[in-house]
């Protein structure tokens, strides 16, 4: 009975602490989602509703305790690299080694670039890392590459050397986000408070993606989309209708700050 009882004041003990005597490492390690895109929970919103997206990571900065993981979690069309020390992102296209020849217009009129080399997405981005688990080192670099297969699944990075990290989204130049890992014994947002950001991060997209949706484009230019805060862009023209007289004018144009590509 007293060997009993004896056990049960450790366990006690062991609860009263918050289980501070388990092993640091990797019963402790945590690992924190960040989505590649807007979140699927507010797509339907923002794409249907409101016929826009947000290029952005949700949420924008992360902060974890080093042998703690993130999961980059695909939720559209984007990328993730974090540049090797020293190094610059990897453009989306490069040169193939061929010249274009014999492209034309639904018209059959030749396009202007005939003769100019062809461009292809960059060799480097071809390489999935998607699905897979890998340590992080800043020296050598990461990339997810491009999600180029049905449901990619999310790539999981590992961070075991405390610093700041920025990683960028080569598909969207000016879309990109930070990873701060600090050491084990100093707080950090919880996995709640994160996902409150996500949230939060969301419902303002969700603000903006509304009021450019209600915007009003008036006159005989027509913007081909339009752009606000958080990296949230429409996709339709504004205004779609217009009237001119015969012989009249329309300009169109892309609006300033646009990381999309539209025609």
């Amino acid at each position: 009975m007293r060997q009993h009882s004896r056990t049960r004041l450790v366990v006690a003990a062991v609860a009263a602490t918050g289980g501070a005597l388990l092993a640091p490492g990797a019963a402790l390690a945590l690992t924190k989602q960040i989505q590649m895109g807007t979140p699927p929970s507010v797509q339907p919103t923002l794409q249907r509703k409101y016929l826009s997206d947000a290029n952005a990571f949700f949420p924008t900065q992360t902060t974890i305790h080093a042998g703690d993981s993130v999961q980059f979690v695909p939720s559209g069309f984007h990328t993730v690299e974090f540049p090797a020390t020293g190094k610059r992102p990897i453009a989306l296209f490069a040169p193939t080694g061929k010249t274009i020849a014999g492209s034309a217009d639904a018209a059959g009129s030749p396009f202007w670039f005939n003769g100019q080399p062809e461009l292809g997405f960059a060799p480097q981005l071809l390489t999935s890392a998607f699905g897979k688990k890998q340590a992080f080192t800043a020296a050598k670099g990461f990339q997810t590459g491009l999600p180029l297969a049905n449901r990619p699944k999310p790539a999981t990075l590992t961070f075991n050397k405390t610093g700041s990290y920025t990683y960028y989204c080569n598909v969207h130049p000016g879309m990109k986000g930070s990873v701060r890992v600090v050491a084990k014994g100093r707080a950090i947002p919880s996995k709640a408070a994160h996902a409150k950001r996500v949230k939060a991060q969301s419902t303002a997209a969700t603000k903006v993606a509304a009021k450019l949706a209600a915007a009003k484009g008036s006159g005989t230019t027509v913007s081909a989309g339009l752009v606000g805060a958080g990296g949230v862009e429409y996709f339709d023209f504004k205004p779609n209708a217009v009237s001119v007289p015969v012989g009249g004018q329309v300009t169109f144009t892309m609006p300033k700050g646009s990381t999309e590509t539209h025609t």
